[in-house]
């Protein structure tokens, strides 16, 4: 690998010594080095305008000389494709023949196309057409429209490691000029050192002619040296010579071939909003600032229609077809306070743009009204929720606490009343809500049925549907760690008081062993009495009532011993 970098050297340095498109150097398309045509391609959109100003002499037989002034205009309609006119005017003269004298006249006109898009992330391939008219003067014109091809590959050491960022271009092709005589097989190397503002660049160029069968001594065979300096991104030129490496004159080309040639060409480009400019985008993903959770939020463009929703799950976003420039978006979600942040687009790739939302100051309300269980009057209790934040009210004569003032999240709510069982519950409060709570308290000494539990008749088998009713009984003794309940089994009347008696006894005893054994409650704190049919609750004469009698009410007893 060293000896091939020092290899290169070496032949760079040489062509310093030894002193760009076929036909005229550097005028096909945008980028090149100077005859070679690389596969570089201006960004989709661009236009440029090319001057280019050339100088050859001859010493020998008589000393001749001529200069050329073009201009093309080349621009890039499409990613990887540029189409460029060439056109221009030409003198020359014969110093030793007619010193005092010299032709003065347009030059052919030369139209062509170049596409070449990346094959490899180094190298690029691609192709160059073009159409030669002959609108120049009969001393500078072919005198026929000519066409041609050229097979386009450029190579970038650039990526390798330990490596000089060299880069060689290679041209190989065909030429019909009209003539038969006249009819070439283009062919050229070329070799670039890149850096910032200055590439140095030397090329080996000819045109075989078919008719002379690819004798190197009579065809044109060129060595040129040069430099392209780049100060900014929109502005270029280059400067460079060459020397005719053929040793006879050409039979076939009204040209004459010369000693060497200087030349200087000059190229402005520029984006044209609107023209062909392809289109950018933006993506990324957005999420909560404080979690780095993602959201689902709604992203815009400023002053245009272009909106899209983010995906819930990964807060990904993608936002297509944006004009090149720097735009301002609006990201907003709710419960996130709005942001507009700017981005910049690029011509025909995708920006990334990850965004992060902070939460709203978010508030939510509790209502809570609270009474007597079994007379529906209001009682004034003691309010306590516990979460994200902890409030703490006491119920108006009414029985109610109106809007307390809380953060969104889950709570614990506990009602505590003089002479009442406490009870407690949990609740979930949305954001921007007010969740309304509504708590029947019972009165220390009282009965309570408790709904949803009942038996399979004439035995002391809880129905599966009573678990619910279980739970709430679960809550209310968790509450009132300190009290001594009494559980209580009833039965509907049947013709047996004694049976009646046994059974609801039985049924108090199967639940009192159902909580102590499945939510580890003192025993002690629990006691049971039977009932038997002697206080129904319902009409014994339907199954619908008798369904009802089989029941089990709780009575707080007092503090436990």
């Amino acid at each position: 690998m060293r000896n091939l970098e020092a290899g290169l050297l070496c032949l760079l340095l040489l062509a310093g010594w030894s002193g760009p498109s076929y036909g005229l150097p550097g005028m096909k398309g945008m980028r090149g080095t100077f005859r070679v045509v690389s596969g570089d391609v201006e960004p989709h959109g661009n236009q440029s305008l090319n001057l280019w100003f050339d100088y050859w002499r001859k010493a020998s037989p008589s000393t001749q000389e001529e200069m050329n002034l073009k201009m093309a205009l080349a621009a890039v309609p499409r990613p990887s494709a540029e189409l460029y006119l060439t056109g221009g005017v030409t003198r020359a003269q014969n110093l030793g023949l007619a010193p005092d004298e010299g032709l003065v006249g347009l030059s052919d006109t030369e139209v062509g196309f170049k596409f070449a898009p990346r094959t490899f992330s180094s190298f690029k391939s691609g192709v160059n057409i073009y159409l030669t008219l002959p609108t120049g003067k009969d001393e500078f014109s072919s005198g026929r429209m000519g066409a041609g091809v050229l097979a386009i590959a450029t190579y970038d050491f650039k990526g390798l490691e330990s490596f000089i960022p060299i880069r060689v271009n290679a041209n190989l092709g065909y030429h019909h000029s009209g003539r038969k005589e006249s009819n070439a097989v283009p062919v050229g190397v070329s070799l670039e050192l890149p850096t910032r503002f200055f590439t140095p660049i030397v090329e080996v160029t000819s045109e075989q002619l078919l008719q002379e069968k690819l004798d190197w001594n009579q065809c044109p065979l060129r060595f040129t040296q040069g430099v392209k300096v780049t100060p900014t991104r929109r502005f270029c030129f280059h400067v460079g010579y060459d020397i005719n490496l053929a040793q006879e004159s050409l039979r076939y080309l009204k040209a004459e071939t010369y000693d060497w040639r200087f030349f200087f060409n000059l190229t402005l480009s520029r984006s044209l909003g609107g023209l062909g400019v392809e289109p950018g985008a933006i993506s990324g993903a957005v999420k909560d600032r404080t979690t780095g959770e993602p959201i689902a939020a709604r992203v815009s463009i400023k002053g245009s229609e272009a909106t899209i929703e983010a995906d819930p799950v990964t807060g990904y976003y993608v936002i297509k077809g944006l004009k090149p420039g720097l735009v301002s978006m609006i990201v907003e979600a709710e419960g996130y306070n709005k942001r507009v942040v700017p981005a910049f687009v690029k011509q025909g790739k995708t920006v990334a743009r990850n965004i992060r939302l902070t939460p709203q100051k978010r508030k939510s309300w509790v209502s809570v009204v609270v009474t007597d269980m079994k007379t529906g009057e209001p009682v004034g209790a003691d309010i306590l929720l516990q979460g994200k934040s902890r409030k703490e009210a006491r119920t108006d004569s009414s029985g109610n606490v109106e809007a307390l003032e809380l953060a969104p999240g889950r709570y614990k709510l506990i009602c505590d009343a003089r002479g009442y069982l406490s009870t407690s519950k949990e609740l979930t409060v949305g954001a921007h809500k007010t969740e309304m709570v509504s708590i029947s308290l019972l009165k220390m000494g009282e009965h309570m049925v408790v709904s949803g539990v009942s038996f399979l008749p004439a035995t002391a088998n809880l129905k599966i549907e009573s678990y619910e009713g279980i739970k709430k009984v679960v809550s209310l003794i968790k509450s009132n760690p300190g009290v001594k309940f009494e559980i209580g089994g009833h039965t509907d009347k049947s013709d047996s008081p004694e049976a009646d008696l046994f059974l609801s006894e039985k049924r108090a005893s199967v639940f009192r062993r159902f909580l102590v054994n499945g939510y580890n409650f003192d025993e002690t704190s629990l006691v049971t009495r039977g009932y038997g049919g002697e206080k129904p609750v319902a009409d014994n004469s339907t199954e619908q009532g008798r369904s009802k009698n089989r029941r089990i009410e709780i009575r707080a007893l007092g503090e436990a011993e």
